[in-house]
């Protein structure tokens, strides 16, 4: 049956028409017939329309955060000029390097379990939030003490710049804010919330711009790390509220009691994804220990960080 198909098939295709010619069929559609082929495929795909769905919401997200963070890089340079600018790289990638350790993977762990359990076992999905949350606090707060803790030593030995304790202890809140942060965005990647992320991050682009350059242009290199923990805390604040309206459309919940029963979660997987992060990071903090001790490091890590931004 399948050649007398192909064979009448073939026939027609070949077969001549009115004006005596073969009818061929197309082999070359053109760019134009090509993408809508593959389109129609897709909307005949539930999951890759979600795929497709999700990963354009990203791509407005990543890209208007982006663009709109640029402006205010520009002025905040414009204000602390190349050492200052230099300083406030050096803070950055400080505060990187710790909040490695206080985001432990929790927002990779909550994206995986979410999206695989949030439909078929919802308790489960309830106690990993919970126990993905409590550890964000407890490490966040870890974090933020022990830089707190930290910051004498290290602005006067590494960072060679005793001038920054001050930036440095206020930067620790960071810490806190960013575990947080990151253990959100986790659960609205796993809920697939990805319009409701694009929001949040174009609010976010939109605050940086005045809190951040405000906060140079007033205060100096101590007002702009302010004006980061503002945009932070405003994400942070932005991030629960959409978390909470996203849990509740999904039917789902934090589910605090037997939370620490899933700990195992941790090991299986937050830790393998830390040490993924945790190689990277830690060499450029060090790379850049390298370059402050040199003549005019903190000016070329200025040039550095504002080349960096695009």
């Amino acid at each position: 049956p399948v050649r007398k198909v192909f064979a009448a098939t073939h026939l027609r295709m070949t077969s001549p028409d009115d004006r005596g010619e073969s009818i061929r069929p197309n082999t070359n559609p053109g760019l134009f017939g090509c993408v809508r082929r593959h389109w129609q495929r897709l909307q005949n795909s539930p999951v890759g329309m979600r795929l497709a769905h999700g990963a354009f919401w990203s791509l407005i997200g990543l890209v208007s955060s982006r663009a709109l963070a640029l402006p205010a890089s520009i002025l905040v340079a414009r204000a602390l000029g190349t050492h200052g600018f230099g300083s406030f790289g050096v803070i950055q990638n400080t505060i990187g390097m710790f909040g490695i350790l206080a985001g432990f993977g929790l927002g990779l762990t909550c994206t995986k379990y979410l999206a695989e359990f949030r439909l078929k076992d919802p308790g489960l999905a309830g106690r990993i939030l919970a126990v993905s949350s409590l550890t964000a606090a407890l490490l966040g707060g870890a974090a933020t003490v022990g830089l707190w803790i930290m910051a004498p030593r290290l602005a006067a030995g590494p960072l060679a710049n005793p001038e920054l304790v001050g930036p440095l202890r206020i930067s620790a809140i960071l810490l806190l804010l960013g575990a947080h942060n990151g253990q959100q965005y986790g659960a609205l990647s796993g809920l697939e919330a990805f319009r409701a992320m694009t929001r949040i991050n174009v609010v976010t682009g939109v605050l940086t711009i005045p809190l951040m350059a405000g906060g140079a242009w007033l205060g100096g290199l101590t007002g702009v790390v302010w004006g980061l923990v503002a945009v932070q805390l405003a994400t942070w604040t932005m991030t629960k509220f959409t978390l909470a309206s996203e849990l509740s459309r999904a039917g789902l919940r934090f589910v605090w009691h037997g939370c620490w029963g899933e700990r195992s979660i941790l090991w299986k997987f937050s830790l393998p994804a830390f040490l993924a992060g945790a190689v990277v990071v830690p060499a450029n903090w060090l790379c850049m220990t390298f370059l402050v001790s040199t003549t005019g490091g903190y000016a070329q890590i200025g040039i550095f960080n504002a080349a960096n931004q695009w």
